[in-house]
């Protein structure tokens, strides 16, 4: 008898016909998610996938004029970078294995290890929060950063070899990444 599954729009997990939580592991996501997670349908604007690992971020990555800004906190915590914030500069600042990258809000303008640099979007201020355009800060530390996007995801790998996705690993992500963020639409 075929017993059939759902999944929990808020928590992610599977349920029974009763709406119970299932005990019972079933296997990975393959090609079943063709319908339940089409890419037309995605409402979360990007999302980060870091070495096979979608990010639960307190506060989520937005594209602006075509690139991706995320959370300088949160990202630069996850790198394990020293972070520090001027406020009267209004300037970022992070630090790793002797390298050094300098954002000012608003600027377009960066410094890396006190070599000036152009940045593609500059960093902002969103709700409180610092944003940075997350390609070239991540390749700072020598962090391989592509997109992906069909899935908007922006795919961090910290060995620096680019992070490659199987058609039904994106759908898994891409899934996972909007029950993640419909979960905080409904906190």
């Amino acid at each position: 008898m075929a017993t059939l599954k759902i999944i929990d729009a808020h928590t992610g997990e599977w349920l029974d016909f009763l709406n119970q939580p299932l005990t019972k592991t079933f296997s990975p996501a393959g090609e079943w998610l063709i319908h339940t997670a089409p890419d037309s349908e995605i409402e979360y604007a990007a999302a980060i996938l870091w070495d096979n690992e979608l990010l639960q971020l307190e506060n989520e990555p937005f594209i602006k004029n075509g690139y991706s800004l995320v959370p300088f906190r949160e990202l630069m915590t996850k790198l394990g970078a020293k972070i520090n914030w001027d406020p009267v500069a209004r300037k970022v600042t992070a630090s790793k294995d002797g390298t050094t990258i300098e954002l000012t809000i608003d600027s377009n303008t960066t410094f890396i290890n006190g070599k000036e640099q152009t940045l593609e979007a500059p960093a902002i201020i969103k709700d409180g929060r610092t944003y940075i355009p997350v390609r070239l800060v991540l390749e700072t530390f020598n962090v391989h950063v592509g997109w992906s996007n069909e899935s908007r995801l922006v795919l961090v790998s910290s060995d620096g070899n680019p992070l490659v996705l199987s058609p039904e690993e994106q759908k898994k992500y891409r899934f996972q990444a909007q029950l993640n963020w419909e979960n905080k639409m409904h906190k």
